[in-house]
C-alpha cells in the first residue's frame, strides 16, 4: 500500500540525552513528510534530561507522524535499537536516523524517484537503497562519503568489512527487514556488526540514490574509547567472532586478522604481533605475494634506517 503516489517510509530513531539535538533531527525529517513519510518511531533510552519532554512536544504537533516510546530503564544502544525494530509494522521502506544526526533536505524525494524508476516491490523484494552521506566535524568542515563503489561489481559485504560502504543513508524494503535475526548483544561491537552486516547478507538487489541522505555530526554522540585494555580485549573477541560467523573472501579475512594483531600489539609490544599485522595487512591487498610482504617488512625495518 502506498501513500498517494509514494512508497511509505518509516524512520527509526533511537536517542539518549539529546534534548538539544533531537529537534534538528526531527525537523530534518518532518520537513520532507510530503514524500511518503509514514511515521518516525522513536525509542528514548530513559534519558535523564528533557529529551522525552521535547519528543512529547513533537508528538502533540505531529500526532500522525510521531510514534514515541520510552524505556523504563537504560538498555544501551543496541538493545534499544532492537526494541525500536520491534515497533515496525506495515510499511514499505525503513531508514535509521539517530537523535543527534539529521537527514538532508530533498533525500526522501530522491529516494522516491529511485523506487519509482526501478519499480521496487517493497513487500516481496529484499532490496537496499544506498545514498551518499555527509560528515560534519566540530570545525564545521563537511566531508562527503560517496557510496558508488558497489556498482562496480564488488560484494557489498566485503566493502562493508573494508569500510568502503556504510549503512548510513541506506533504506531497506519491508521484505528484507522482516528477515532480520535478533542482534548479538554480547557486547556493543557484536551488536553493531550484527546490525550492519545482516542488511548486506540478506539483500538480493541494491540501488544507488544519487543524493546525500544522512548527516552525521562527528564527536557529539555516545562513543567508546579504544584505549583501555578491556576495550581492546573486547575488540579482539568481536573481530574473531566476525571471522568465525560471517562469510567473506580471503582479502577480508586477512584484513580482520591484521586488526586482531593490531589490537594485540597495542596491549603487548612483542615483535611477533608487529610482523603478523603487516603480513596480514599486505595479504589483504589483492595481488600481494607473501615474498613481497616479507620484502616490504625487511625494507621498513632495515633499509629505511
Amino acid at each position: 500500500m502506498k501513500m498517494g503516489n509514494y512508497a511509505r517510509i518509516t524512520v527509526l530513531m533511537i536517542c539518549y540525552k539529546q534534548e538539544l539535538l533531537i529537534k534538528r533531527a526531527l525537523d530534518s525529517i518532518l520537513c520532507q513528510r510530503q514524500y511518503g513519510l509514514k511515521e518516525i518511531i522513536i525509542s528514548d533510552d530513559c534519558s535523564p534530561d528533557n529529551t522525552w519532554g521535547v519528543i512529547q512536544q513533537y508528538k502533540e504537533r505531529y500526532p500522525e507522524f510521531i510514534n514515541a516510546h520510552r524505556n523504563d530503564w537504560n538498555l544501551g544502544i543496541y538493545p534499544n535499537l532492537e526494541k525500536a525494530n520491534s515497533f515496525v509494522k506495515d510499511t514499505d521502506f525503513i531508514i535509521h536516523c539517530s537523535g543527534d544526526d539529521a537527514i538532508e533536505d530533498g533525500y526522501l524525494k530522491a529516494v522516491q524517484d529511485v523506487i519509482k524508476d526501478n519499480n521496487i516491490n517493497s513487500q516481496e523484494d529484499s532490496v537496499t537503497l544506498y545514498g551518499d552521506f555527509k560528515i560534519v566535524v566540530p570545525s564545521g568542515k563537511e566531508i562527503i562519503f560517496k557510496q558508488t563503489l558497489y556498482k562496480k561489481g564488488y560484494s557489498s559485504t566485503d566493502l562493508l568489512i573494508k569500510g568502503l560502504l556504510k549503512n548510513r543513508s541506506s533504506l531497506v524494503t519491508y521484505a528484507l527487514f522482516k528477515r532480520y535475526k535478533p542482534l548479538d548483544l554480547t557486547n556493543i561491537g557484536r551488536g553493531e556488526f550484527s546490525q550492519e552486516i545482516q542488511q548486506h547478507i540478506l539483500e538480493r538487489q541494491r540501488f544507488y540514490v544519487p543524493a546525500i541522505g544522512n548527516i552525521y555530526y562527528a564527536n557529539i554522540g555516545v562513543s567508546r574509547t579504544m584505549l583501555s585494555r578491556d576495550c581492546l580485549r573486547e575488540r579482539i573477541d568481536e573481530t574473531q567472532w566476525e571471522l568465525d560467523t560471517f562469510p567473506m573472501n580471503a582479502d577480508c579475512r586477512n584484513l580482520l586478522l591484521s586488526r586482531i594483531m593490531e589490537y594485540k600489539y597495542s596491549q603487548d609490544k612483542r615483535s611477533v604481533f608487529f610482523f603478523k599485522y603487516w603480513y596480514y595487512y599486505c595479504m589483504s591487498k589483492p595481488g600481494f605475494h607473501p615474498r613481497e610482504v616479507l620484502r616490504m617488512i625487511y625494507y621498513m625495518l632495515f633499509k629505511k634506517r
